[in-house]
């Protein structure tokens, strides 16, 4: 049997033998979901997927309203069908055949004025949600301020405003992010576990986007922000001073993971280079933590860390929305078409989704059980946590490890190798060396071919500036270091249940890194490069195969350096004879 599909099976057998055992014990958290009805803002990205399929599978829910819109032509119910094809549903469609008929896709949009909702609807949420879990918001750094403040800040409020009116709110969860406060002032010093001062008041802030020019807006946004890096962490501190005033006597709990949005354009063409025949593309894609566009029509985003699966679902699973971030630099890495990381030597909190949503689950509970005691204080959980975090040094340990090779995708280009660097300096050296001028070779040989280039690319030149633009942009968040505190998150976790613990586990702490690395690579290559998990040995040898061209490569261009150099100086000796 192929050694990644024995490690799948390994794993799957491990939770399963678990989750049997823990289920013949009581569950508060899951007492406390059977029969309710939720309601899900961002049901349709990474993290709300998983969120659905964990609420039906395993907490008897009786029904969830997922807030969406019709898009690119799709009508809601067939978006709806399409999510529910994907692979994260697989084991719980074995399981519950009939799970869909759960989920009830309603019409609106976080960026309206009451959600969007028609009046039937908004009477009818009113009536049957008893929890909210409000995951949805822009993550586009670069966002324009009035957009970002109706959706991340007037979102809110509105969302707030329908469970104000719900008859049996049992507890309202905002997923925020761990960087809502990563501002300049707070460099090197602790996030903690509250709600922050606001750097505008909320309705100002608001009415600042109703009333201004999105061209004045924008001239002003600079001064606006000031201590904040960019819109999306700007607006989403606001967000939290939203919840603050408007949840004082509501069953509210904030809920901040490192997260971000996705966006899909580049990442679908990343995850043909696999199937790409021609050797010379060894270099022609790469990703830092950006996702980036080949076109002005799909925005940049920027994503946090939260990653793959570690059990469930499945291990590793991942969906093309979420290779980004570490995920993306793992896939690149794989495929060897990466080679240099703009990031110093800082933490940055890598948390696997099936953990984050047990978080969030968890929550819920037990702030409806604070609530009922009469402890309405909002409590905030950081779930990017300083005591317990997979780290970034996890990925680079793992990547060094000649085991890894065992792990080796079939499908790699070019030989997997990779450095991080802090300094611009090197960054800019070496992004000329390993990515700028093999660009320029394989420009040059597909102009002068009749080779057709990858779909989405015109130029590896250009798509290589976007990425270098990208990673000086966003290397306040790779070089830059906060420590987040994390007694909020520990506190609830120790006083859950054994049988809790287990099925709604998010205990980073015990995770394995180096077996949760491999889980990892394994889930990549399942689910995005889709190279079935076979002919891993192929892989390993392919690598050995690689690793004497990438000499070679380099070996030549010195060379040919060295040779243009002693030419340049026989010149300027002949003419200067």
């Amino acid at each position: 049997m192929d050694i990644a599909l024995a490690l799948e099976i390994e794993q799957v057998s491990r939770q399963k033998a678990l989750e049997e055992e823990a289920l013949r014990g009581e569950s508060a958290v899951r007492q406390f979901y059977a029969g309710t009805t939720a309601l899900i803002t961002g049901g349709t990205g990474f993290i709300g997927k998983q969120l659905i399929e964990k609420l039906l599978r395993s907490c008897d829910v009786k029904r969830i309203y997922i807030l969406m819109r019709s898009k690119k032509g799709k009508s809601m119910p067939e978006r709806l069908q399409s999510q529910f094809n994907e692979p994260v549903y697989d084991n719980l469609r074995s399981q519950q055949p009939d799970f869909a008929r759960k989920v009830i896709p309603v019409e609106g949009d976080i960026s309206e004025l009451g959600v969007g909702l028609n009046d039937e609807d908004r009477m009818k949420l009113a009536q049957e949600v008893n929890v909210i879990f409000h995951v949805a918001a822009t993550t586009r750094f670069e966002e324009p301020l009035k957009k970002a403040t109706f959706i991340n800040v007037r979102g809110t409020r509105e969302i707030l405003e329908l469970a104000k009116c719900c008859k049996d709110l049992r507890s309202f969860v905002h997923v925020s992010t761990a960087f809502s406060n990563a501002t300049k002032s707070r460099i090197n010093h602790n996030l903690e576990e509250k709600i922050y001062e606001s750097p505008v008041p909320p309705e100002v802030m608001i009415n600042l986007a109703k009333t201004v020019e999105e061209c004045r807006l924008n001239a002003i946004t600079a001064d606006l922000i000031r201590d904040w890096p960019n819109t999306y962490c700007f607006t989403k501190a606001i967000a939290e001073d939203v919840v603050r005033t408007m949840g004082k006597d509501l069953p509210v709990v904030i809920v901040r993971p490192p997260i971000g949005k996705y966006s899909r354009a580049l990442f679908s063409k990343i995850a043909k280079v696999g199937t790409y025949k021609y050797v010379v593309t060894g270099h022609m894609y790469s990703l830092t933590p950006d996702l980036l566009c080949d076109d002005r029509s799909n925005p940049l985003y920027f994503p946090f860390s939260v990653i793959c699966t570690l059990n469930e679902p499945t291990p590793g699973w991942v969906d093309m929305s979420s290779v980004i971030g570490p995920s993306g630099v793992l896939l690149t890495l794989m495929l060897g078409v990466m080679h240099v990381v703009l990031t110093s030597d800082i933490s940055i909190p890598i948390v696997p989704v099936d953990y984050v949503n047990n978080a969030v689950i968890a929550t819920a509970s037990d702030t409806n059980v604070r609530y009922n005691k009469n402890e309405k204080e909002i409590k905030v959980y950081n779930i990017s946590c300083s005591g317990s975090k997979i780290e970034t040094s996890c990925m680079s340990d793992f990547l060094k490890n000649p085991n890894t090779l065992e792990y080796a995708t079939p499908k790699a280009v070019w030989y997997c190798y990779g450095f991080g660097t802090g300094s611009d300096v090197v960054f800019w050296l070496s992004t000329w060396l390993l990515h700028y001028i093999p660009a320029y070779v394989a420009d040059f040989v597909f102009n002068v071919t009749s080779m057709k280039r990858p779909e989405g690319i015109k130029s590896f030149v250009k798509l290589y500036e976007k990425i270098y633009k990208m990673s000086m942009l966003y290397g306040y968040f790779l070089r830059n270091q906060w420590n987040f505190v994390d007694d909020n998150t520990v506190a609830m976790l120790n006083q859950m249940s054994k049988t809790d613990r287990i099925l709604f586990n998010f205990d980073v702490a015990k995770i394995d890194c180096s077996r949760f690395m491999a889980i990892w690579c394994i889930g990549l290559r399942k689910f995005i490069l889709k190279d079935g998990l076979k002919n891993s040995e192929y892989g390993r040898k392919k690598q050995s195969w690689l690793k004497i061209a990438n000499l070679c490569y380099h070996g030549l261009f010195f060379v040919t350096v060295i040779y243009f150099l002693y030419i340049c100086c026989a010149m300027l000796m002949y003419v200067f004879r």
